[in-house]
């Protein structure tokens, strides 16, 4: 498992992910990738670039996000509850439906 693309080992599942993550202490690059809808809970995505990724609608609750770059992703309608997100770079995410949703329409 370990020279496989990391977009199909997660296809492989959070457990498949996690024993892969694990093996890989560094930097994870999924930088633009796409991952629309997906369900990704409970999974290591600590220090993962996900920079401009399409992550609208992915279930991203439970998630280990720590130190993950995160900056001018799509996260809208993402489901993020529970995830932690401690010194995540944010930068020019689109969070705006996960605002929507708790507060209205409301600025």
């Amino acid at each position: 498992m370990s020279n496989e693309d990391p977009v199909a080992v997660l296809k492989q599942g959070i457990k498949a992910w996690n024993e892969w993550r694990h093996e890989r202490r560094g930097f994870i690059d999924e930088r633009g990738g796409g991952h629309r809808n997906m369900s990704i809970t409970y999974a290591d995505l600590s220090r993962t670039s996900f920079h401009s990724a399409d992550l609208q609608g992915a279930d991203l609750s439970n998630v280990d996000l720590t130190r993950a770059n995160l900056a001018h992703a799509n996260l809208s309608r993402a489901d993020l509850r529970e995830s932690q997100l401690n010194d995540a770079l944010l930068a020019y995410a689109n969070l705006m439906d996960e605002w929507r949703r708790r507060h209205g329409d409301r600025w």
